[in-house]
Parts: structure tokens; sequence; C-alpha cells
């Protein structure tokens, strides 16, 4: 379209024409397979605009905009075939849109009945379906259910997920109990992570705790397949456990498994802390070791059978060997979304062997996301998703450019001394977990900070030490003492993957001791996360060309990271927090009882991943008594009331009053010019002074799940 404007007369020899013909330049021209190279992370930013948000986007304006694109790209293929560039951003443009549609048609399929708001105790009939937790005597179940009394079978959600006390009951089982429920939580803090939505997607209506044990109607009222794989994982994580004790064993059930419900939250706090979270949640890491070393094994022994060897590629048959082995790691591990990513790419990449084509691309990696994100698009707006794809892409697209460093390094072998030989291939190898953990590290870095609010300071080293040990000493000893299992012969094989786990606990447990481990980093605008997303695919796919152009993302977003406020004040029903502007950095003062789940979303919406948390009542600036508390913050006085008696004196002497619950009407005339915080109707809060005056921010959300717990 642009070149055609060019060729009108108004533009010929003009300057306007050549700085138009440049700006075109700059766009390169569409080759074959580039639809098949862009789109997918095109119709993945479609799904994760139409998720973004805060309210129901109009539910015809999508299909209708994808139509009219759809008709537009078939009519300039049939008409102005010619117009490449045109064909390709209408294309893209369709892309967009389609995930704007795929997304809102899943959000509408998965729609369940949620409990109604304010539930209290119901008595709950249905089948244990998934154990997500267990601990020495608490555990945490998700129930399918088939009654609960004072509901009618169309208001019964399809799953309610409870904590209480560990049961005996086995997955299958008919179960009943008492709990109290509530719907899924939703978004706690401005900006903050929804579960709500979470929850819509899993089919959750309900969520809280049980009173009592949970009965055991019939130990298997009825086991389909699913519920047969779920029995099998938890009894194989189990006989796992036994053979590799202590936490290095519920982490060596939770790589084979996927079931994490065993290992102490001081252990996960320690690997996260370490920059190794990665390790425990099974992902491409793990599949590609078990898959590449199935391939490997496979085409050894093929190569070696001269019925095979000789007549065809020992690569293909063995390719199809580690497709089978990667589809029963999946099965076994129970399938989660990282997981399937990683199968959906491991399959790609063995299809690529079968057909004689490049195995690792970017347009491999690229199809890939296509074809998740197509099954499961909630799982876009997730960091597994946006991490696992961001250093796979990244690591892709530096390797393709390191190859021939690498491949210089493989050449000079064969005419060293094995010594030489030796310490080239080590330092090859160290140098390329380096640069791995430093990608990737990078890649990821935005994300995560966006999610979760901080990021691992010591994450390289911590790679550099345990990385080494967990793929040669674990994952190779462990998936061998696997297949040893029902011989009786995995001892040796086990014992190796559990002292490779130990060693990797210790060098976990070193490096989040280090001082500064964790920065902390504050909730930041969507639109930076959607420019380094941006910048990231432009400096992955077009490298070349728009490396300038990412870089000015970057800093844009960088921009929008520093123009983030600290608020003075949040608050929910039950209580809240304050941050003193010239106190320790560090400190968060509470009031009344917030609950500690709520305070921790807070202070990680803040940046502060270690808080110092103290009462009001024992700071020694605060003066308290029976009704209350008053505090001086940014120069304004702010009195906290536990009752509205005789709180006319504090209207005309503070700035702002917290109070629980709306003032009666004979006290409202006295309080008119008072700025109030009425916690009651302030649930979820964040409050900023700017320019002597106070701003309060509500999280908005309206979407559909929250529209359904609210009713």
């Amino acid at each position: 379209m642009i070149l055609s404007i060019l060729q009108l007369p108004i533009f010929a020899n003009t300057d306007q024409a050549s700085l138009l013909r440049m700006v075109t330049d700059l766009v390169p021209a569409p080759q074959r397979g580039s639809v098949t190279l862009w789109g997918p992370w095109v119709f993945c930013f479609g799904i994760a605009f139409w998720f973004a948000p805060a309210s129901e986007p109009v539910i015809w304006l999508a299909p209708a905009l994808f139509l009219v694109a759809l008709s537009l790209l078939f009519g300039l293929m049939r008409l102005c075939f010619t117009q490449v560039r045109l064909i390709f951003f209408v294309t893209m443009i369709c892309a967009f849109l389609f995930g704007l549609v795929v997304a809102e048609i899943r959000s509408f399929a998965q729609s369940t009945p949620i409990l109604p708001a304010q539930s209290n105790s119901w008595m709950v009939t249905g089948e244990l379906h998934r154990i997500d937790r267990e601990t020495k005597s608490r555990a945490r179940y998700l129930i399918r259910v088939t009654q609960i009394e004072g509901l009618t079978p169309e208001e019964y959600p399809k799953f309610v997920r409870v904590g209480g006390w560990r049961s005996p009951a086995e997955v299958g089982a008919l179960v009943r109990f008492r709990a109290t429920l509530q719907p899924p939580q939703s978004v706690m803090v401005p900006g903050g992570f929804s579960f709500a939505r979470n929850a819509w997607f899993q089919q959750i209506g309900g969520t809280g705790f049980t009173l009592g044990h949970l009965e055991i109607i019939n130990p298997a009222a009825h086991v389909s397949v699913q519920l047969h794989i779920n029995r099998f994982r938890y009894g194989l994580a189990k006989t796992i456990r036994e053979r590799v004790p202590g936490n290095s064993g519920a982490v060596a059930a939770a790589l084979v498994t996927g079931d994490r419900s065993a290992i102490s939250p001081k252990q996960v706090s320690a690997y996260r802390e370490a920059g190794l979270g990665h390790l425990m949640a099974i992902s491409g890491l793990h599949m590609s070791l078990v898959g590449g070393l199935a391939f490997l094994v496979a085409s050894i022994i093929f190569a070696m059978i001269p019925a095979i060897g000789a007549r065809m590629d020992a690569r293909k048959p063995a390719a199809i060997f580690g497709l089978c082995v990667a589809a029963s790691y999946l099965l076994v591990s129970g399938a989660a979304a990282p997981t399937q990513r990683a199968f959906i790419m491991l399959s790609l990449i063995f299809l690529a062997v079968l057909l004689n084509r490049k195995a690792l691309s970017i347009r491999t990696i690229s199809v890939a996301a296509f074809v998740v994100a197509l099954i499961s698009p909630e799982y876009v707006a997730s960091a597994g998703f946006q991490m696992s794809f961001a250093a796979s892409l990244a690591l892709i697209a530096v390797y393709q450019r390191a190859g021939r460093f690498f491949g210089e390094q493989k050449s000079m072998q064969k005419i060293d001394g094995p010594i030489v030989r030796f310490v080239r291939g080590l330092s090859i190898f160290i140098i390329g977990i380096l640069l791995t953990s430093l990608v990737a590290g990078i890649a990821t870095a935005p994300f995560a900070s966006w999610h979760f609010h901080k990021i691992a300071v010591y994450s390289l080293l911590g790679n550099l030490l345990a990385m080494p040990v967990f793929t040669i000493l674990v994952m190779p000893f462990l998936l061998i003492g696997m297949c040893l299992l029902p011989l009786g012969l995995d001892g040796p094989f086990m014992w190796v993957a559990g002292f490779g786990l130990d060693v990797i606990a210790s060098i976990s447990t070193m490096t989040a001791s280090l001082p500064g481990a964790i920065y902390g980093v504050p909730s930041a605008s969507p639109i930076t996360l959607l420019l380094e997303a941006v910048a990231l695919i432009l400096l992955c796919i077009g490298f070349s060309r728009f490396k300038y152009i990412a870089l000015l993302l970057v800093l844009v977003a960088f921009a929008f990271r520093l123009q983030v406020s600290t608020p003075v004040i949040w608050s929910t029903d039950d209580g809240g927090a304050f941050i003193l502007p010239n106190g320790p950095s560090n400190q968060i003062i509470t009031f009344g009882s917030p609950s500690k789940f709520a305070l921790r979303q807070f202070t990680q919406s803040v940046g502060l991943s270690k808080p110092d948390i103290q009462k009001i009542e024992t700071l020694p600036q605060a003066k308290c008594d029976q009704n209350g508390c008053g505090i001086r913050i940014a120069d304004k006085l702010i009195s906290i009331r536990n009752f509205t008696d005789d709180i006319e004196t504090d209207c005309q002497l503070a700035d702002l009053v917290i109070i629980r619950f709306p003032l009666l009407s004979r006290q409202q005339p006295s309080c008119a010019d008072t700025e109030l915080l009425i916690l009651s109707e302030n649930k979820d809060t964040v409050v900023y002074f700017n320019k002597n005056k106070w701003i309060t921010q509500k999280p908005n959300h309206d979407r559909l799940w929250d529209r359904a717990g609210a009713l």
C-alpha cells in the first residue's frame, strides 16, 4: 500500500517520497514462511490483549472484526496479489484478531457455576480428583463435585479446592466433608494476580477449608482413565520418596511425576531465591533431557543393528522411540501446561528429524507457541508460558549465531591431543552453561519481575554451580533408575540422583543466603511488559534490522518502570498497612487484622520480598489507646479508629480518618470536610499521597470470572 502511494505524481521526486521509501525499506519484504514465523507471536499477542482489560470486552466485537479482516485478506489475495507487504500486514491483523476470538471462545467454554459470595458452611460430596499439596498433617485436595447440600445440580461447580487435615483417601475415592467455601479470590491489589481467573479456567467454583476429616464413602467409586493416571503418578511419587529419603526424594518425585506436594516450603524458597526454581517445574529442560537421552541411546543401539543401521538412518527410528518416551513422561508427569509446551516443542524436533528438516529453529518454536496457545489460550497470560518461550526463543536465536564458534572449536579437537581436547571440551561445556544461564536470565527477567515482583540476583552463579550436577548426575541417573525400578535394580542409580539433589540443595541454600540475593521490583504498568515482549521478539526474529527499535522499546519500558509510585496506605475490610515515606525501606506497619496471604500480595506488589512487618501499636511515634491509633505520615495526621464513638474530634484534627464501617447520619456533618477511608467499602484499596492530595486506587475487576463470583 505504501509503495502504491509512492507512485502517485504528488510524491514523485520529493523529499517526502524519499523519506517514505526509507521508512518502507526498514520493514523487510515478507519471504516464504514469514507468516509461520511471525503469525504465531501476533496470535499470542491477540490472546494477551483479550485478557488485559479489567472490564469485559464487547462479546461480538472481536468476531465481527475478525470476519471483516478475513474478508479483506481474501479480497486482497484475489485482486492485489503483488502487494506482498500489504497482504502480510492484513494477515498479521487477522492473526491478532483470531487470538482475541480464540481467547473469548475458550473463556465461555470453560464456564462453570461459582459458589455465591459470602458463602458459609456446605456439606459436599465428590470424587477426590487430585492431591495438590500434602505435608505431615495437612493437605490440599481438588474435589470433583457430585452433590452440595442446599444447591440444585445446576448450581454445582465442577470442582472445589479445599485444604484440611490429611486423609488416607486415594485419588478416585468418593468422599464427603463439611467445608467453609467461598468464590475464588479476585485481584487483591491493583494490577495484581487474579486467582479467580486462574480458577475459572480450571473450572474451580469454590475454595476453602474442611471442618474435620474427609469421610470416605467409597474407596474407588468411579475411576476414569485420568484418575487411573493420577493414581499411578501418586503411587510412583510415594515409591520414589521411599527410595530417596528427605527433601531430595520429594524433589526427585517432582522431577518424575510433577507431584511437588512433599517439598518443604523452605526448600522451595531456597531454590527460587537461588534462581533454580525452574528445576522443580517440569519443562523444556527436563523433557529435552529425557527425550534427548532416549534418542541418543536408541540411535546408538539402532546403528549397531545391521538390519537397521545398514538400510536406513538410525536417527529416524530413534526419533520415534524418543517421541514415545517423551509422551510417556508427559502422562506420568501430569501433563501440566509447561510440560505440554515442552512436549510439543520436542515433538516438532523429532518430526523434523523424520522429515530431514532442520530440527531446532525459530520457526519450530513459533509453531510450538501457536499450538500451545491454540489448545490453552489462558496459558499465554501466565508466567510459565511467557518465561519458557522467552528463554527458548532467546537461546535458539543466540545459539544460531554462536554456532559458528562452537563448530570451529569442535573441528579443532580433531587435530589436538587428548589432554587439549579434554580441556577445550570442558571449557566449551562451562561456556555453554554460562551463556545459557545468562541469556535465559536476561530474557526471562522482565517477565519474572512483572509477575513475581522480584529477581534472583545470583541466578547466574546458582545455575553455573547446579546445572552440571543436574545434567550429569540427577536426570540421567534418575531416568535409568526409573527404567530399572520394576526389576528392583534401581538402588545405586537412585542413590546417585539423590546425592546430586543433595548437592543442588546445598548450592541453593548457599546462594540464597548471600547478601542481597533477592531484589524486589514493584508492580509496573502492563505497557512495560508489552514493550519488553515486543523488543525480545524483534531481537530474536529480526535481529539485524530491528535491534535499534528493540533497544528503544526497552528504554521506553525502563522509563515506565521508573514512573512507578509507592502507595502510602493499603486497606482491606479487616485492616491494612502503612509504608512510612521516611522510614526503613523494608518496613511495613500494619493496623487491624489483615490476612497474611493478602498482606503478602501487597508487600510483593510494592517490591518488598522480605519485609519487616510491625504492628502500629509497637511504634514509638504512634499514639494509641482503646479507641485506636494516630500517626503522622508525610506531614499528615492519620487517625485509625476502632469505634466511631466521639469521632467528631478526630475529624476536626486529622487529615485522614480510617474507620471500619460507615458513619452514623448524625456524625456525617462533622466529618464532611475530612478525608475518610471506610474499610468495609474500600477492600483491597491503595492510597497515594501526591501534591497534597489523597488518591485512592481500587482493583478494577469486572471480567467474566469476577462477575460469576460476585453474584
